[in-house]
């Protein structure tokens, strides 16, 4: 199972904007959003050493740090936790 959501995951970050500027989620009201704890562990799911979480353009902003161990910004759709975009941090 894995190894399907590293698939999952590795297809995703192909297709995603590099850019936050360019990241929006269509979330809709924040009582039927995923927790920001249920988020911080999918982020440690996929190999992320999480730091904080906030809500930015309707998405769940991850400040990370990746497995490569650089800083990261990841963006999640807070109502199914898809990771729609990661980004460098500068």
């Amino acid at each position: 199972m894995k190894f399907v959501s590293a698939i999952t995951v590795a297809a995703s970050l192909i297709a995603v904007p590099a850019f936050a500027s360019k990241i929006s989620c269509d979330s809709g009201p924040q009582d039927g959003w995923m927790s920001k704890e249920a988020i911080l562990e999918t982020a440690k799911g996929l190999g992320y050493d999480t730091r904080a979480v906030k809500v930015e353009r309707g998405c769940y902003e991850v400040y990370a740090i990746s497995p490569k161990g650089e800083r990261v910004e990841m963006f999640f759709n807070p109502t199914n936790g898809e990771l729609v975009g990661v980004k460098e941090d500068d």
